[in-house]
């Protein structure tokens, strides 16, 4: 009979059109190749199994998938046997295949988003994600809510859409590890833009925004330069949202753009505004609003 036919093998390929590892099962196998059948005919080999990760997954501190369609070989096939056609010497003979190779990876979502939404534990993020995107983070009134990045998508009528990302808590300490740390720092990294989400209805939100920014910086300096936005969240809380405002501007020396994430109010604004960043080239949408006149809960 003809020679076995070599097994599949296992390649990681980056594809920007998948955003979690959800779809990986625990224990992957490629194809096994067919046996040699009569009249020296060879079997067929395997089909390789390619799995999709999202561009920027980290494999094992050596390779990092940062390019669209970059692929790399894990696990290679067995070879096939030989089959008694080409051992002529020995009467009814084969000789046996190889196995194929066996790895165990760790593979973690370093997330790439053209927008990450930054703030303290329920400063509103997963609700302003929520307005603004086709995501369904977990919301809840108490801390470390999202415990993993959440990924939507913010699509507009003429096609044209961005992704943003809801990046857990951020708390004092972050930078050494403390909370959830580095687990959540590190998936800011590979954010194009950085939203920072804070909570308006605190007496002093401004000493939330100083938390946020000196993690960031004690975690990567870098961080603090690249292009950012601040809402004011929550506004929906407050009586009289100019004046906590401008309250805010005159502690910190930069611009805020109120919004209720809760009713869905001044969000697109922002989505409109952060569009025009991400596309400098397009004509330029009408400027933020900024008199809201907000509902009052009681």
């Amino acid at each position: 009979g003809g020679n076995g036919g070599r097994g599949g093998s296992i390649y990681l390929e980056a594809c920007t059109a998948v955003h979690t590892l959800k779809h990986l099962r625990k224990r992957l196998s490629a194809d096994d190749g067919d046996r040699g059948h009569g009249n020296d005919m060879n079997g067929r080999c395997g089909d390789d199994l390619i799995l999709k990760v999202p561009v920027g997954t980290p494999l094992d501190q050596s390779f990092d998938f940062d390019e669209p369609g970059k692929k790399i070989l894990i696990c290679r096939g067995g070879e096939g046997g030989r089959g008694n056609k080409f051992l002529e010497d020995q009467i009814n003979a084969f000789e046996e295949g190889t196995n194929g190779e066996l790895r165990y990876l760790s593979l973690e979502l370093k997330t790439v988003a053209d927008v990450g939404l930054v703030g303290l534990p329920n400063a509103g993020k997963s609700t302003f994600l929520n307005a603004v995107s086709n995501a369904h983070p977990k919301i809840a009134p108490y801390p470390f809510t999202t415990l993993n990045p959440y990924l939507g998508s913010v699509d507009f009528a003429d096609h044209y859409k961005f992704i943003i990302a809801d990046i857990p808590g951020i708390i004092m300490g972050a930078h050494l590890n403390y909370g959830l740390g580095f687990s959540f720092l590190r998936h800011i990294e590979r954010c194009k833009i950085l939203v920072y989400v804070v909570d308006m209805s605190k007496p002093e939100p401004w000493k939330d925004f100083e938390i946020l920014q000196n993690e960031l910086r004690l975690y990567k300096e870098e961080l603090i330069n690249r292009t950012s936005l601040i809402i004011g969240n929550k506004m929906d809380r407050l009586e009289n949202v100019e004046e906590r405002v401008k309250q805010f501007e005159e502690k910190t020396e930069l611009k805020v753009i109120p919004v209720s994430s809760k009713y869905s109010e001044n969000v697109k604004s922002v989505t409109d505004y952060l569009r025009s960043v991400l596309n400098p080239d397009e004509p330029k949408e009408k400027p933020l609003k900024r008199g809201i006149t907000y509902k009052v809960i009681d």
